[in-house]
């Protein structure tokens, strides 16, 4: 996929991304907050650590991007799920 959509994608994602990391912590505690409401996809810390574990907050901010990036590199490599 080198299409010049695709590169925008890429460009609108990496910028969503790092949005979403900047306010992660804020993220992390809404859906903490969230698991006594009883929603069936939010039941109990491990979708939460899910969530951590996308946002890689063990990494700066570019090596977080670079992950991002492999990552669906990776996947556009897939022809089925």
């Amino acid at each position: 996929m080198e299409g010049a959509a695709f590169k925008d994608f890429l460009a609108y994602a990496s910028a969503a991304y790092a949005t979403l990391r900047r306010h992660g912590s804020l993220l992390i505690c809404l859906f903490s907050l969230m698991i006594s409401c009883g929603l069936p996809e939010l039941r109990t810390g491990r979708e939460i650590d899910w969530m951590r574990r996308a946002l890689r907050f063990d990494l700066d901010g570019s090596g977080a991007l670079h992950w991002q990036l492999t990552a669906w590199s990776t996947c556009s490599c897939c022809t089925s799920t």
